[in-house]
């Protein structure tokens, strides 16, 4: 593989990225990349990893960057960590790997809630707060902003939640 400084992976809260996430997640990358306009901005290589994604580019803030522009995609959180890579020019040089963690769930995915009737479509999500907006299926001058840990149920899946109020907005 080419040289690289950044690593950016991309994994789901708790779960294995879907396949359409990957694909979607490979075209946000390649796009952003095409769209510098940047010689020194690229992709060294990609792996496809239990449980998510890796790719390999070619600066920190590269990797960063794309790190934030996901999660302002899809929602999610962005965490990054540095490790001493060597010595360039008798300055120390980092390698940063950034992390993006996906929600469960995206906007217009279908969301039961707990202690509410009915469904819910996920209209917008805050991704640092965990919060998101919710509007009734059947209902849809009713909506919530919920934490998402009052999803008890994903597109007819159930999940893990925690109870606690729900405030309507």
């Amino acid at each position: 593989g080419r040289y690289y400084e950044g690593i950016l992976q991309v994994r789901g809260d708790d779960r294995e990225l879907a396949p359409r996430e990957v694909r979607a997640v490979r075209t946000l990358v390649g796009a952003r990349i095409d769209r510098s306009g940047d010689a020194d901005a690229f992709v060294s290589r990609i792996e496809e990893v239990h449980g998510g994604i890796d790719f390999y580019v070619s600066t920190n803030s590269l990797a960063k960057g794309l790190a934030r522009d996901l999660a302002a995609a899809f929602g999610g959180t962005v965490s990054a960590s540095p490790k001493l890579y060597g010595q360039r020019q008798g300055q120390e040089v980092d390698r940063v790997t950034a992390l993006v963690r996906l929600p469960a769930f995206q906007k217009g995915d279908v969301v039961r809630l707990y202690g509410q009737p009915g469904t819910y479509t996920v209209q917008a999500y805050r991704g640092a707060s965990g919060d998101f907006f919710a509007q009734g299926v059947d209902t849809p001058w009713l909506g919530f902003v919920a934490p998402e840990s009052h999803v008890v149920e994903i597109n007819g899946l159930p999940t893990a939640c925690l109870s606690g109020p729900i405030v309507p907005p």
